[in-house]
């Protein structure tokens, strides 16, 4: 028992030709066999009468008929960008759709060459430029290819553009396109009674061609226009609430932590509280003093417990803890001015001090100077006088020795003692004597 062949897959497109071609070749070998050895009957794959009968019917050709799409007017293409002058037609100003060569070198489009052509008479027949008359039909020869190249590969859009299609390609795909697998190309209703056109994507929608009111905005249309995700208010803010709700889930979350941090502040808040104010039935509320002056702030507080005994001096005991931090501030500050002044002033102090200092040393200095200086001119006389006095005393014992010689040799006796006649030398003084006086000043 031989294994069954395998199942080609629905669309292998090989196979369905090799299908209508083994088809082909069967038919034709069975038309050339004789008539006795034919085969009566159809295959085993053949529809059956009811099938045949059902595509045989009227709403099945009105069907099919319906589902006929129109091809797209190369005419009325909308392009990218703006084509080349030397591709344009004369005649509709538009790129040339199956263009064709007259015998003096001009281009036109075939259907604009003929509807030119049309109150021209048949036998003479001239160009639409430049009046040249075209003989016969032999001479309208097809352009070169490269121009149907360059023709072919202008960018285009989709003719069903403003109905929601974004397709864009070269021109030569347009048709396949529209035809085979652009959704929003226009075919007939599906409905029998209906005779309006609706879009690919929506044939098997059923007829949309009746009138119908919104739910939301009450607003009469057909069905076919209902899109209310477009026109209904509420769905043209839902974005805006979705970014909204999304914005309040991140503010939330960035609130977690500080709420901690806030939670951890108040309790410690509370401690500073209850360390100020501890839980005393009698206490009503302790009055701001000033910590630095204990005087003033035992005065403060018994004033305070006379005279606003009922109603507590503040607010609240966080302007309590406010004031006690202004207090210290300004003290601080006073303190601060005060240091200040008296370093300038200790500063002026020690400046003065120093001059003063300069001054005298400048007036004991002139001093000494002025002492050198009698000193040295004392010094100049002394040693001088010195010299003079040794001089003199030099000569004078000379003199009275040669005189003394010649007394004594004239007159008798001894006379060595001087007489009162005699003049003695002054006496030697030296620095080191201590008869001597100092010089005053």
């Amino acid at each position: 028992m031989s294994s069954p062949s395998p199942i080609p897959p629905p669309n292998d497109r090989r196979n369905s030709r090799a299908s209508s071609n083994g088809g082909l070749r069967n038919e034709a070998d069975a038309l050339s066999e004789p008539s006795e050895l034919r085969v009566v009957g159809g295959p085993p794959s053949s529809p059956s009468p009811l099938a045949l009968r059902a595509s045989n019917s009227p709403s099945s050709k009105r069907r099919k008929s319906r589902c006929l799409k129109v091809p797209p007017e190369m005419s009325a293409l909308e392009y990218t960008s703006t084509p080349d002058s030397n591709l344009v037609c004369l005649i509709c100003h538009a790129p040339f759709d199956k263009p064709v060569q007259l015998p003096c070198e001009h281009y036109f489009c075939r259907e604009c060459l003929e509807h030119a052509w049309t109150p021209q008479s048949t036998h003479r027949k001239t160009c639409p430029t430049c009046r040249r008359v075209v003989e016969s039909e032999n001479e309208i020869r097809p352009v070169p290819k490269i121009i149907e190249t360059m023709l072919d590969e202008l960018v285009v859009k989709c003719p069903n553009t403003r109905t929601g299609c974004t397709w864009i390609d070269h021109r030569v795909n347009v048709h396949d396109h529209v035809m085979l697998y652009c959704e929003h190309t226009p075919i007939e209703c599906p409905a029998a009674d209906c005779r309006l056109h609706t879009t690919q994507k929506d044939f098997h929608k059923g007829c949309l061609h009746y009138t119908i009111s919104c739910d939301d905005c009450h607003v009469s249309l057909m069905k076919k226009d209902l899109e209310h995700e477009m026109a209904c208010a509420m769905a043209t803010m839902a974005p805006h609430f979705r970014e909204q709700q999304a914005r309040l889930e991140r503010h939330e979350a960035r609130m977690e932590p500080l709420a901690r941090k806030v939670g951890i502040l108040e309790d410690g808040l509370t401690n500073i509280t209850n360390m100020l104010y501890p839980a005393n039935a009698n206490d009503a509320s302790f009055p701001v003093a000033d910590h630095l002056d204990p005087n003033e702030s035992f005065q403060h507080g018994a004033q305070g417990n006379d005279s606003n005994s009922n109603e507590p001096p503040f607010d609240s005991q966080v302007h309590h803890l406010l004031t006690l931090h202004e207090n210290l501030r300004e003290e601080v500050s006073r303190i601060s001015t005060t240091l200040t002044e008296v370093e300038g002033r200790t500063n002026m102090m020690i400046i003065n001090e120093s001059q003063r200092n300069k001054d005298e040393m400048l007036h004991t200095n002139a001093a000494i100077n002025n002492m050198r200086m009698q000193l040295h001119w004392l010094m100049s006389a002394t040693i001088q006088q010195r010299t003079t006095t040794a001089s003199s005393s030099t000569s004078r014992p000379s003199a009275s020795t040669s005189t003394g010689t010649t007394n004594r040799s004239t007159t008798q006796g001894p006379s060595s003692r001087p007489g009162p006649s005699g003049v003695l030398p002054a006496p030697y003084r030296r620095l080191s004597d201590t008869n001597r006086q100092d010089t005053k000043l």
